[in-house]
């Protein structure tokens, strides 16, 4: 038998329902496509996967079939995701990881091999990571060739595993990360489908070596893998290979051939004329496998990637001074610019290393061993680097009726209206300065504000800064007067919401960096609608970062000891009428009017209320924290919309910008 098919069964034992939703993906989260009656037959089956939250029946994980339905009455195909528990199949089930079935056979009580088509133990085998430091992307795209210009074949979540590689290139065009040359993976899907996905889309383990890659016993996040880290072979031929295997092209060239033969090994980045660091974690925490490298000289900043404790032959490129002035009983933090043997470059605090060298141009001197930066004063700091002083400015006035105000510890001043032009010069947070231009950044949903001030002239990204004044004739909405104000009065803002496929909410960093500050409820009260305490976050160890876990980790964000990332969070249900008056009428424009709004302060150290509890105005209902997916001190504020005053499952809410109803 050919094909796989499926049947709508519904629910035998409740003949009333006539018929079933057809989703978006493979969870109830997704939108609804549209509906199928029950008893609809001959449906061919082009895909299956779990389902993305692991929702289950008595411990068992439903499985989600995507179907292709009868075309629409304007002659469109049709195509959606149903439920194994609605569904009978009949056929070759094999490519979809079910047996070849003769007659149809209730698909919720077969088991489904979840290994993709031909997996063996000698695959090298993907999971579908999207970007470390942005958990909150849902799913991305598979392109049918290498190349981010190649057309979209068709989205998958992140989380998605089992993905054998078929092909690796490098990317066509060049394009990079910091000096990465990104690689593409051709992927088999478990549904038989094949794709392209760019590797700092992925996490890779299994036998790398027909790739020019090693043996990976556990997960490695492909970005960062190249060639040259290819173990050396002892003699015979790769396991499960043909003897005639070649080494694979990328980039237009073959991997040496000498890799492959262990004649040769990679060359150290630097050498002994450089001054190289070593990541030698953190004393006393020895479960702490990773740290965060960040964009710049502050734990503020973006986190670029994570790095292996014990890496060394780190090269050093800059050293700066802490950007916010942080500090260890009045010494203030030093911050490394390091290259790693793979080109990739990144900024790690100087309390997690050890340098060797000759390091005189960081004002560390020569050093014959490895020795903690923070033991040695080092010359000329300042506060720039190589010891030099900035000097700035001469003070200008520009006047303009619409003013912006630093929110964030401090802000970058850039040549142009992307992150990609020169730093001008910075601001700190509370500076006030005119605004003269707005300009959107070209393929992003972002704004920039252009400034001159301070003897600077440049732009600033909107989410850095909050504006006042007569702004209406440079496109900006003035802001409600009548909005909440932030649940946390003291607070460094750390980044904003981005939208469904971006971030979900409001991050604001714990002021001075820790935890403690006191996270308000509403002013005109609210309902606890749910509390969920992290019973895998300690007090030593209260984040996965600190447990030596990766950002985002899929495990993680379906675990509730982890409290599904949020780590200890509580959820307060506002109903309509305690709502903002504006924050009602921008509900009514979205068609939600009468809508009501849960909000959910997750990351927090304590919480100070329990499930059920009518909470008063501003009524405290827990502090800052660091628990679950977190990577420094701060609360993350997401709301979503509901007519209905209960929840049936957080994703299926209407996903909203917090600046709807809260004030910065």
């Amino acid at each position: 038998m050919a094909s796989f098919k499926a049947i709508i069964r519904g629910v035998p034992e409740r003949p009333e329902i006539e018929i079933v939703n057809v989703r978006l993906g493979p969870g109830v989260g997704h939108p609804v496509l549209f509906t199928a009656e029950v008893g609809t037959r001959d449906l061919p089956v082009i895909g299956a996967a779990e389902d993305h939250l692991k929702d289950d029946f008595q411990d068992k994980i439903y499985q989600w079939l995507k179907l292709r339905f009868p075309e629409d009455e304007e002659g469109r195909p049709q195509e959606g995701w149903v439920r194994d528990d609605l569904l009978e199949v009949v056929g070759d089930g094999i490519p979809f990881g079910y047996p070849n079935l003769t007659d149809p056979a209730f698909a919720f009580a077969l088991e489904r091999d979840l290994r993709a088509p031909g997996q063996v133990e000698d695959d090298l085998v993907a999971t579908i990571s999207a970007t470390p430091g942005v958990p909150d992307i849902a799913a991305i795209n598979v392109r049918s060739e290498a190349g981010q210009n190649s057309p979209v074949l068709f989205s998958t979540l992140v989380g998605t595993g089992g993905l054998v590689v078929i092909d690796l290139v490098q990317d066509p065009l060049g394009d990079n990360f910091e000096g990465v040359i990104y690689d593409w993976y051709n992927l088999m899907f478990p549904d038989g489908q094949v794709g392209w996905v760019r590797s700092d889309l992925l996490m890779l383990q299994g036998n790398g070596r027909k790739f020019g890659l090693p043996v990976l016993d556990e997960q490695r996040y492909a970005l960062y893998l190249e060639p040259g880290e290819i173990e050396p072979l002892t003699g015979g031929f790769i396991p499960g290979e043909a003897d005639d295997v070649t080494p694979t092209t990328r980039g237009g060239s073959l991997i040496p051939e000498g890799l492959l033969e262990g004649t040769t090994t990679p060359a150290t980045r630097g050498g002994p004329s450089s001054c190289l660091a070593r990541l030698v974690g953190v004393p006393g925490k020895p479960h702490i496998k990773k740290i965060d490298m960040y964009s710049g000289p502050s734990n503020t900043l973006p986190v670029t990637f994570s790095v292996d404790v014990g890496q060394s032959n780190m090269k050093v490129e800059d050293v700066k001074p802490d950007a916010r002035g942080n500090h260890f009983k009045g010494h203030i933090y030093q911050w490394f610019n390091v290259s790693l043997p793979n080109g990739t470059k990144g900024w790690i605090r100087e309390d997690y290393l050890a340098i060797v060298g000759p390091c005189d141009e960081w004002g560390y001197g020569t050093l014959s061993r490895s020795t903690a930066p923070m033991e040695i004063e080092r010359a000329g700091s300042n506060g720039a680097s190589g010891g030099t002083t900035a000097t700035p400015a001469p003070a200008t006035t520009v006047t303009s009726d619409c003013t912006g105000t630093i929110i964030n510890s401090f802000a970058r001043v850039r040549a142009s209206n992307t992150t990609r032009s020169d730093e001008v010069g910075q601001l700190s947070q509370g500076d006030s300065f005119p605004i003269l231009e707005v300009k959107q950044e070209a393929g992003t949903n972002f704004k920039w504000m252009r400034t001159s001030t301070n003897g600077m002239d440049g732009w600033i990204r909107e989410d850095l800064l909050a504006y006042d004044g007569e702004c209406g004739d440079y496109g900006l909405t003035p802001v409600s007067t009548d909005l909440y104000p932030s649940p946390m009065r003291n607070y460094v803002w750390v980044r904003g919401y981005t939208g469904p496929n971006g971030h979900w909410g409001w991050d604001l960093g714990g002021p001075g960096g820790g935890t403690g500050e006191p996270i308000l409820g509403g002013p005109n009260g609210g309902k606890v609608e749910s509390i969920l305490r992290c019973t895998r976050c300690t007090a030593a160890a209260p984040s996965t970062i600190e447990q030596g876990l990766s950002l985002g980790d899929s495990s993680v964000l379906s675990d509730p000891a982890w409290g599904y990332g949020f780590g200890n969070y509580v959820r307060v249900l506002y109903t309509n009428d305690q709502l903002p008056e504006s924050t009602r009428q921008a509900l009514a424009q979205q068609g939600l009017e009468g809508a009501n709004i849960f909000a959910i302060y997750a990351h927090l150290d304590e919480i100070s209320v329990s499930q059920g509890q009518v909470i008063s105005a501003n009524q405290q209902v827990g502090t800052c924290g660091n628990t679950g997916n977190s990577t420094g001190p701060h609360l993350h504020l997401e709301i979503r919309a509901s007519m209905l005053p209960t929840i049936s499952g957080w994703l299926r809410l209407t996903l909203l910008d917090p600046t709807i109803m809260f004030s910065r």
